[in-house]
């Protein structure tokens, strides 16, 4: 009599396990949250002020901190767009994913009918 109570017990629930998956709508899976990998060490870079041009110096000094101060902004320059260029990927990313779940939970509403 044990062995035939188990096996009911099996069919019964196998047979309650068919009929759940039967009636039960497939929800999708949960797709991961967008980040923005931004490196620390690109959002920490800071752009150098302009040098100090002291009375006194000589005319080839005065060149010579415009040279540095000018390709200290060709580097700020870089920077800058690289962090717009980072900002932009990310914003598409998370206007990407938004529509992504903007699609699920429709899907999902149209079932629920």
């Amino acid at each position: 009599m044990n062995r035939t109570l188990r096996w009911a017990a099996l069919a019964s629930a196998t047979l309650l396990t068919g009929l759940l998956q039967a009636c039960a709508p497939t929800l999708p899976l949960a797709i991961k949250p967008v980040g923005c990998t931004v490196a620390d060490n690109t959002l920490a870079l800071q752009c150098a002020a302009p040098q100090a041009v002291a009375n006194g110096i000589s005319f080839s000094d005065v060149i010579n901190i415009g040279r540095e101060d000018r390709k200290a902004l060709r580097e700020c320059q870089v920077h800058l767009q690289l962090t717009l260029n980072l900002l932009k990927e990310c914003r598409t990313a998370v206007q990407d994913y938004s529509t992504l779940v903007d699609g699920v939970n429709e899907r999902l509403r149209g079932q629920g009918r």
